[in-house]
């Protein structure tokens, strides 16, 4: 049964659209966009908007600048680069409100787009004020998150704008919540985790332990369930005060939770290394452990043999350094060729992806990090929340 609108439930022509997109992404210090993803993520939605129209005005948000204008989290440069990917100009605003934008959306052409100042520049914007999200909503007809990345939290533009305009989901925005809340998700289903710390993946441990015939393990966190189990880990990070309740999880879920067989340990990450593979249960002292083994690359695959679904996410080792991705590359290699749903949620483990080239050979790829993590773990999107209160009211 349906519970929020989609992107093609109204009628765009001559109509104006906020749409709010998740274009927070990083850039270097020369001013370079280094990964404009999500950028291209949303393109669809725009392209379908200005294809049926409809006057659009863009909002979103760059850093933290903590409700201060602050000139590096300025937002131009971003949309400028926006605007060649669209092959559209882009009319960028350098405030939020008034009656400047009131002119700039009067004189807005359907078909056209405006985006406004980073809307972080607003101190009521993160305190999810209703009174911002009102004045936003009044210079629209309909609303559009497209931005899946910030969904879980509860921000003005996020959650308030929808309680006083119609709602609705943009096209990859629903593609990531229809992928990462796994209903319908074919079974055997199979999970991979990797990542550094334990505290931040019980949450996730204990929701797809229900779901997942088996979790597979990586990344650093490996090494506080294995000195849980009384081995040495060296100089591996180690999450200090979860030690015990690695032990209680290897317990609880002994059929679900898979260790790597073998590990790659350095001597050192600064300069050169010395680097060389051991069993899990030896890792030499003052040695570093940073990516899985070759043997475990192996125990992962005829794991995954009889996968219909596999989720990933999470590091699974230092893959930024091409010496301990061998690892990472393995389990991409892994997905690439298997013939089940692969679902990649998460900012490093879809820059990984990325990095090898294996993208378009996966079945669904999140670049979000907290707002996967969230509809993962089986817990509710604040903002798509707002949208089912949304459509309750204005269908």
């Amino acid at each position: 049964m349906k519970t929020y609108f989609g992107l093609k439930d109204f009628s765009y022509s001559g109509k104006t659209v906020l749409v709010r997109v998740g274009w927070d992404m990083p850039i270097n210090d020369k001013g370079k966009i280094t990964n404009d993803d999500r950028i291209k993520e949303s393109l669809p939605t725009l392209r379908y908007l200005v294809r049926k129209k409809a006057k659009v005005i863009l909002l979103f948000h760059h850093h933290r600048p903590n409700g201060k204008i602050v000139a590096q989290y300025r937002v131009a440069a971003i949309t400028k680069h926006a605007g060649r990917l669209l092959k559209k100009t882009i009319k960028q605003m350098y405030v939020l409100k008034g009656r400047d934008v009131e002119r700039a959306v009067e004189k807005l052409r359907p078909g056209g787009i405006m985006a406004l100042e980073n809307v972080r520049f607003s101190p009521l914007e993160t305190k999810g004020s209703s009174v911002f999200g009102k004045e936003l909503a009044s210079y629209a007809d309909y609303y559009v998150n497209e931005a899946f990345s910030n969904s879980h939290r509860n921000h003005a533009s996020m959650t308030q704008i929808c309680k006083y305009i119609p709602g609705c989901l943009g096209l990859q925005a629903e593609k990531d919540v229809k992928a990462l809340s796994l209903k319908g998700a074919k079974k055997p289903l199979y999970a991979i985790l990797g990542g550094v710390k334990l505290e931040t993946r019980i949450p996730l441990i204990k929701a797809l332990a229900s779901k997942a015939s088996k979790i597979l393990l990586g990344g650093a966190m490996v090494f506080t369930f294995l000195k849980s189990q009384g081995y040495s880990v060296g100089n591996s990070v180690v999450d200090e005060n979860y030690v015990k309740k690695a032990g209680s999880l290897l317990r609880k879920y002994k059929k679900k939770l898979v260790l790597p067989e073998d590990i790659v340990v350095v001597d050192t990450l600064e300069g050169k290394s010395e680097k060389m593979v051991v069993d899990r249960a030896h890792i030499p002292s003052g040695w570093i452990g940073v990516d899985n083994g070759p043997a475990s690359v192996t125990q992962f695959e005829n794991i995954l043999k009889d996968a219909k679904t596999i989720v990933w996410n999470g590091a699974i080792g230092i893959f930024e350094n091409p010496k301990y991705a061998a690892g990472t590359k393995g389990i991409i290699k892994i997905l690439a060729n298997s013939k089940a749903t692969t679902i990649i949620g998460g900012g490093d483990t879809s820059t990984s992806v990325k990095q090898f080239k294996a993208t378009s050979k996966m079945t669904h790829v999140s670049t979000a990090g907290g707002a996967s993590l969230t509809l993962l773990e089986g817990k509710k999107l604040v903002a798509l929340e707002a949208l089912k209160k949304s459509f309750k009211k204005f269908k």
